[in-house]
């Protein structure tokens, strides 16, 4: 496509005017900081390395922070974002004012003033019950923070460069640092250092922390056993503080260069300006035009939280530290902190509409992370790979960027070792490379984890729940999930082996992805659990679908869910789910019972599962759908697919008006690296991405007046209908064929209206 200058002015123009409005203010970074959201209210940049905020309470919480305690143990410089399970919490720091108070190896914490706590777009501040007032905002590789005693106060600062967030449980592992080093500047106004991590996964650190004035005094204090051999001090300075700490997963002198490239010169004031314009660009590219002030609320706030991960790994000279732990550089930057088996539902798919640029860079890393490690990533954060979850579904993500055109042939390398050239070849320009690193993904077997030990798949046509006489590897627990996970990720890789004409690849995988059949009871009409078959393949008794744990074993047949919601895990082939069911008819009367039956029992049956038998409804709960967790985000798209989209729309309309509030307990569950948030967003444009391997988006009904989108120069908008029961789609004033519009149809720009 040729762009002339006339365009290019065009483009430029609507940015800057867009951009002259102030989205911000409508984000509320406090929404998922109570109940399940698991987020933290610090401000960091799109996509950006660090994420200064506080760690508060006695317990350590996943995002570090909740929004009831009144307490901080310290602010550290790594967060992650609405995860199940803490993690990071790196480099932290607490400025103190008694000079008698002797600081032991755990249980320090200063009391705060809640109602001086402010969290902003790019902006943190909170006065701490000592007088001390803390202020944060970010760069993309550089924490910064302001500190003000009080007047006759004694400026003192601790650091924890060992500092993690690390439930009890995890104590019995042993020391979380195995490995440190730091060095102290001799002009007394920063340090260097290192650590090597034994967190969620292992990683290795690296950092600069620099002062606005020279320390008095500083001692150095024993490593806490827990910790290992992690460096912390006490510093002492005669003033108030400015501290900033720049982070590299390269090296000391990484985090230097970051340091002077990305803050050096700059004020507070100034870094904080440039944080909140940086997300008011993105804000500016998806905007709700007409809706009310709480919808506006959710919906910047949806987009910020979308966009807060990936995070960048490269140094600002390109480099980053691989899986393989070598150096590699990145031309379109690499990235990590991929949530996939929540994130490529509905997340990942949104990137490719709001940050098209940025996609390149995901894929690369996908890619490059498989060469390094063996396979492609499942969940990664960092250099390591957790194995968290199932399925590896970066398969769909890879493919779906695919199909939209996004993976330019002939683009230069995103990952090399250092010393070689940026134009040297790069998987991704090549699809026969995609093709057989996701099929080598798929087949090779993972002595990490016995979640990648797939033998008894190859075995038995499915996962079973014990293994049988061959099953030299057996995953534990989650069998149907796994085969039915698989079977989606071997449906993706058929799709995408037809698009190449690789039709013996296709052939083949397209075996593989009927599988799910194999753990589907056609006379109880639900996925089930199943024997190997060298043991008779019987199905497993006793069955209660609404159950998630049988035997008062954990997640021992699904996972974080039950049977009731994974039967309706075939978003690849619905029609061929709804054939299993007995017809359309009987597939929709079975939706119908799934969003009407409540679980059984005494208390919580389904624990992160969400549903509930006490005979009450939790929010975010219609029946057994349960909306806090991912494997329901598709479900009520089926009724479009199936003739109904009616309701669809009335489900959707629901589920936006209740499960997502702008307040502290917003969210309904973990925000998931984006998931949930990006469910919201795409729900309230009306479409959803019910199979998110570029099979374009299911319409349900928008739930805003009027929403805007940029596509190239121009804009794809939408606008609701006033009576979304009997409203019909139109597509630049024609009737929508079909229940479904395209990836293009949007990138093409124009107007989806619900009349």
């Amino acid at each position: 496509m040729r762009i002339t200058a006339g365009a290019i002015f065009t483009a430029f123009f609507v940015a800057v005017s867009a951009q002259a409005e102030d989205f911000a203010k409508w984000v509320n970074p406090y929404i998922g900081t109570s109940g399940n959201g698991n987020c933290f209210p610090g401000p960091c940049r799109p996509f950006g390395m660090v994420q200064p905020s506080p760690d508060t309470g006695e317990k350590v919480h996943c995002g570090g922070y909740k929004f009831d305690d009144t307490a901080i143990r310290g602010f550290s410089q790594t967060h992650l974002n609405g995860t199940g399970r803490p993690a990071m919490g790196d480099i932290s720091i607490l400025p103190l004012s008694d000079p008698n108070l002797k600081v032991k190896s755990k249980g320090l914490s200063v009391g705060v003033d809640k109602t001086s706590e402010v969290s902003e777009v790019g902006y943190y501040a909170v006065t701490l019950a000592n007088g001390v007032k803390c202020e944060a905002t970010a760069t993309e590789r550089v924490a910064v923070w302001r500190f003000t005693w009080p007047e006759g106060a004694s400026p003192r600062l601790y650091i924890d460069a060992a500092a993690m967030l690390m439930q009890a449980c995890n104590q019995k592992l042993g020391a979380t640092v195995p490995e440190s080093s730091a060095s102290l500047c001799k002009k007394r106004r920063g340090m260097t250092g290192y650590k090597k991590a034994l967190g969620w996964t292992p990683y290795k650190l690296f950092y600069a922390i620099e002062f606005s004035e020279p320390w008095k005094k500083i001692e150095k204090l024993p490593s806490d056993p827990f910790q290992g051999k992690g460096d912390r001090w006490v510093a002492c300075f005669e003033n108030s503080l400015e501290v900033r700490i720049a982070l590299s997963t390269v090296s000391e002198d990484g985090a230097a260069r970051n340091m002077k490239a990305e803050a050096t010169g700059k004020s507070f004031d100034d870094i904080c300006a440039e944080c909140r314009a940086s997300w008011n660009e993105i804000f500016s590219r998806a905007q709700l035009v007409k809706g009310t002030d709480d919808q506006r609320k959710n919906w910047y706030t949806a987009l910020y939280h979308l966009c807060i991960q990936p995070n960048i790994q490269t140094d600002i000279d390109g480099t980053y530290r691989g899986a393989d732990d070598a150096i590699h550089a990145a031309k379109r930057g690499h990235y990590s902190t991929f949530s996939l088996w929540d994130t490529f539902r509905s997340a990942h798919p949104l990137y490719t509409i709001i940050v098209p640029e940025r996609v390149p860079g995901f894929v690369d890393s996908l890619m490059a992370f498989g060469e390094q490690h063996g396979h492609l990533p499942m969940w990664t954060m960092w250099q390591g790979e957790d194995h968290c979850m199932v399925g590896i579904h970066s398969i769909p993500v890879i493919i779906d960027a695919w199909k939209k055109g996004l993976l330019e042939v002939g683009e230069n390398s995103s990952s090399l070792r250092v010393g070689e050239s940026f134009d040297s070849p790069t998987p991704t320009q090549d699809p026969n490379c995609i093709l057989t690193l996701m099929v080598q993904s798929m087949m090779n077997n993972d002595g990490e984890n016995q979640k990648n030990c797939w033998n008894s798949y190859w075995e038995n046509g499915y996962i079973p729940y014990y293994p049988g006489v061959f099953d030299k590897h057996h995953p534990q627990r989650q069998s149907v999930s796994i085969t039915l996970e698989l079977a989606y990720d071997w449906w993706c890789i058929a799709d995408f082996a037809k698009l190449i004409g690789d039709e013996d690849t296709e052939k083949e995988a397209l075996k593989w992805e009927n599988c799910w059949k194999n753990v589907f009871d056609r006379k109880t009409g639900f996925v089930r659990p199943r024997a190997p078959k060298t043991a008779g393949g019987a199905w497993r008794e006793p069955f209660d679908p609404s159950s998630a744990r049988i035997g008062g074993s954990f997640w021992s047949d699904f996972t974080e869910a039950n049977s009731w919601i994974y039967t309706w895990h075939v978003f690849q082939n619905p029609d061929a789910l709804a054939e299993e069911l007995g017809g359309r008819e009987k597939a929709l009367a079975k939706l119908d019972k799934f969003f009407a039956t409540m679980p059984k029992g005494k208390g919580r049956s389904s624990a992160e599962g969400g549903l509930v038998a006490d005979g009450n409804l939790r929010r975010g709960q219609i029946g057994m759908y349960w909306h806090g967790n991912e494997p329901s985000h598709h479900i009520a798209y089926f009724y479009s697919l199936w003739g109904r989209r009616d309701k669809t729309a009335a489900l959707v309309g629901k589920i936006c008006r209740e499960a997502y509030l702008p307040g502290p307990e917003g969210l309904c569950g973990n925000d998931d690296c984006g998931q949930m948030s990006a469910w919201y967003l795409f729900s309230m444009m009306g479409f959803y991405p019910v199979n998110p391997c570029g099979d374009g988006y299911v319409l349900g009904a928008a739930q805003a007046d009027e929403i805007k989108l940029r596509a190239g120069s121009g804009w794809f908008r939408v606008l609701a209908a006033k009576n979304t029961k009997d409203s019909k789609v139109l597509l630049n004033g024609n009737p929508v064929g079909g229940v479904k519009i395209s990836h293009d149809d949007i990138m093409r720009g124009g107007l989806l209206s619900f009349e």
